[in-house]
């Protein structure tokens, strides 16, 4: 069966935290997406293709772009594969206690969401709230919740509970880390010996571990504009401006639009960053700097292990009830299929310059129990979309058999093996292509 009505088609795939290689997230997206598609167009073939393209990193250096073209028989269309690498942007000079205090500061931000929607929308608590009885304080022989510093990790809590007195414990030390890490940098400075070769060993690997995974975090989640990681963040988000920009102003050697629509797909942190960029997109097109008909051809957002509702709890930056101008132009500029947490009516109320907004967008999320980034994303309406068939969801949880170590990477695919799946290519191609 061929793709109804739309047959040329880009996607943009974004990687994910942690080291990656150039094209191994696209090899990764396309060969799980061909082993649904293939089952159903026989005779369809993916080519390595080439596009010219004026600017490199923003330095104005020609250069050429590769990408992958799944042909379809019989119809004459195309589906075209894009990868954004922004791991270029990285550069991996994270400690480990710039990393410490990065889940501190989420905590506070967890915080500060408990107290501001506890009473208004107490389900979205399960997202804030203490492991079993940790916080929980008792006051006249009867027991109240009450948030704790740490209290936001439940979501990380082990399967086991064999485990969990270890995890509690960790959870109150978790405040002091960084000045413990400090400590133990010291110590292995020192001669002593045999301990300060073992120290320095240690040291070394964790901040291995804090550079390639959690320095992702640290380099795109600070919202500070003085912090010296604010400026990766700026080209992080710039270099996926460009690549969406460039696909929605393509054109073929006819001078025809080259793509009739357009996906973009990420995962794990890079969910975060397609859904900025279509945040920064909306507000290029209100302003006039993006034409209309070109936005109109972004059909599709794609998100799989995707921490957005743990972004927008414990990151996004609180603004006081009584700033009412600051706290409106905020939720204008990261509005995309927002929900409003409080609804209140301010005494000065400036409206929405935002007229455009992506509405016709489908916003498909994909995400598994086990996997400790993702889960379903309650903060963004995923429910009242138009989807092109009625039994389509926002929402749709992965129900494959997979250990909690492999479960933040099995929507890629069934060439994976036991731990990966293709529930997810089946749900797109179902949308978009059928």
């Amino acid at each position: 069966m061929p793709p109804a009505n739309r047959t040329k088609t880009a996607f943009l795939v974004i990687h994910g935290v942690g080291p990656h290689k150039p094209f191994e997230v696209c090899d990764s997206f396309v060969r799980g997406f061909f082993d649904v598609f293939k089952e159903k167009h026989q005779g369809s073939q993916v080519h390595h293709q080439l596009r010219k393209r004026e600017d490199w990193l923003g330095k104005g250096i020609p250069w050429v772009q590769n990408y992958l073209r799944l042909s379809i028989p019989n119809n004459g269309g195309y589906i075209d594969f894009y990868e954004y690498f922004w791991d270029i942007y990285m550069v991996h000079e994270v400690c480990l206690s710039e990393a410490l205090q990065l889940l501190i500061k989420a905590s506070k931000g967890a915080k500060r969401f408990y107290e501001r929607v506890r009473e208004e929308y107490p389900d979205l608590l399960v997202k804030a709230m203490d492991v079993g009885e940790y916080g929980r304080k008792r006051r006249f022989g009867r027991g109240s919740v009450e948030f704790r510093p740490a209290g936001y990790l439940k979501l990380l809590r082990p399967s086991s509970r064999l485990f969990t007195p270890f995890f509690v414990a960790f959870l109150n030390v978790l405040p002091y880390l960084p000045f413990i890490i400090k400590v133990v940098d010291w110590w292995t400075r020192t001669q002593i010996p045999i301990l300060s070769h073992v120290l320095r060993a240690c040291v070394v690997f964790i901040d291995k571990f804090a550079q390639d995974f959690v320095g992702d975090l640290v380099g795109y989640l600070d919202l500070d504009p003085r912090s010296e990681h604010y400026e990766t963040r700026r080209k992080i988000l710039n270099g996926a401006l460009d690549e969406l920009r460039e696909l929605m102003k393509a054109k073929d050697d006819d001078g025809n639009d080259e793509y009739e629509q357009i996906i973009v797909a990420g995962h794990s942190l890079g969910s975060v960053i397609a859904y900025d960029t279509l945040n920064r997109i909306i507000q290029e097109t209100n302003a006039g700097r993006t034409q209309e008909d070109d936005t109109k051809k972004i059909v599709g957002l794609i998100t799989f292990g995707s921490p957005l509702d743990k972004i927008a709890c414990f990151f996004r930056e609180r603004v006081e009830k009584d700033k009412e101008v600051q706290r409106q132009i905020l939720a204008n500029l990261h509005g995309f299929r927002t929900l409003s947490l409080v609804e209140d009516t301010p005494g000065i109320d400036i409206g929405t310059p935002m007229q455009f907004k992506l509405d016709k967008t489908r916003w498909l999320n994909f995400y598994h129990t086990r996997d400790l980034i993702s889960g379903n994303l309650d903060l963004y309406n995923l429910k009242e979309q138009p989807f092109q068939h009625p039994e389509s969801k926002g929402n749709t949880l992965i129900d494959a058999d997979v250990p909690m170590t492999a479960a933040h990477n099995c929507y890629w695919g069934a060439h994976q093996g036991k731990n990966g799946t293709n529930q997810m290519y089946q749900g797109i191609i179902k949308e978009f292509f059928q």
